[in-house]
């Protein structure tokens, strides 16, 4: 007993764990840690032990187990700012996915950014996912986390729809426009899609997609006529953390880094952001936007991939439709 006493209990846990599975893998999910879920994978077939004491070997299989969870956190929308409490100290990667721009189908696609970060244990991140845009004849509220309203004006049935969310993790709590003084605490951002418009076939608008370096334009046709807005970047666009808002009869445009503008009756998408310093920056498994059909760029604070490939669900990769979502990985761990 007096053995027993001087083993960690987790350790004794892992320990009966790895002799039930060697050789195997078994799932487990917990929930809890201010997320919505952890997914736990346990892989104990290669674990090749030296250990020449019970309690080396303890050891040894502990942290090996943890080394292999490949544990996540996912965060989907929930209208409100959320926390997690690091674990462990060790490597760990960021994904984010912006919004959609009101209107599952012409509106402007969430943008999608990823980086690795290394952090310490009872590090805290706060993790804030944009809501889609919304449509009416009247006047829509903006996604959750800086999306622009959508204007009317008097009986006017035009429908017009509002910016996307973006979707942000950070070291201070707050909506990504009220950390405008404390920019350095946002770690990771992806920007969310522009709001669209529709009058008639000959007078309508989509909105641009959201994220990358330069997100993308809205774009109205009326009349024969074609308008773009302004595209907003990483260095630019409406404001920090907002899309601007439509006025009269005009779609709201995407929450970013910078939101983005409308112009005549569309909007564009906000800009994604992966230029924190805490991000490690060798190459671009570690640090890289997606945006749907946006400019590409390969320099390594900026690095955007287009694509055009999108999915309601959160997908490495692909652009956003739907409401943001946030993920949090760990990669690897520090023994302590």
């Amino acid at each position: 007993m007096r053995f027993l006493r001087k083993l960690d209990i987790r350790k004794i846990i892992m320990f009966m764990i790895g002799l039930l599975i060697s050789g195997g893998i078994v799932y487990a999910t917990h929930t809890g840690f201010a997320a919505d879920s952890e997914e736990t994978s346990y892989d104990n077939s290669n674990t090749d032990l030296a250990a020449t004491d019970v309690q080396a070997a303890l050891d040894e299989l502990y942290f090996y187990c943890l080394a292999s969870l490949g544990a996540s956190w996912d965060f989907s929308y929930s209208g409100s700012v959320k926390s997690l409490t690091v674990p462990y100290t060790g490597t760990y990667r960021l994904e984010v996915w912006g919004a959609q721009g009101g209107d599952s189908t012409y509106g402007g696609k969430g943008g999608y950014s990823s980086g690795n970060i290394s952090l310490n244990k009872n590090d805290v991140l706060y993790v804030v996912v944009g809501g889609q845009g919304k449509c009416a004849s009247g006047t829509s509220a903006g996604g959750y986390n800086g999306g622009g309203n959508s204007s009317s004006s008097g009986g006017d049935t035009r429908y017009r729809c509002s910016g996307g969310g973006a979707t942000h993790i950070a070291t201070s709590s707050g909506t990504l426009s009220s950390l405008s003084t404390d920019k350095g605490s946002v770690l990771i951002v992806a920007g969310g899609g522009g709001g669209s418009y529709y009058y008639s076939n000959a007078y309508y608008g989509t909105g641009g997609s959201g994220g990358g370096y330069i997100a993308g334009a809205g774009y109205t046709y009326r009349n024969g006529e074609t308008f773009y807005s302004e595209k907003a970047t990483q260095t630019s666009g409406y404001d920090f953390g907002l899309g601007q808002d439509g006025s009269t009869y005009l779609a709201g445009a995407g929450a970013g880094w910078y939101g983005g503008y409308y112009k005549q009756n569309a909007a564009g998408g906000g800009s994604g952001y992966i230029n924190n310093d805490k991000l490690l920056s060798k190459g671009t498994e570690y640090k890289i936007m997606y945006g749907y059909g946006v400019d590409e760029n390969d320099g390594n604070d900026i690095y955007t991939v287009s694509t055009t490939s999108y999915s309601s669900l959160p997908e490495s990769g692909k652009a956003k439709a739907g409401d943001g979502h946030a993920r949090i990985t760990k990669l690897t761990i520090e023994e302590s």
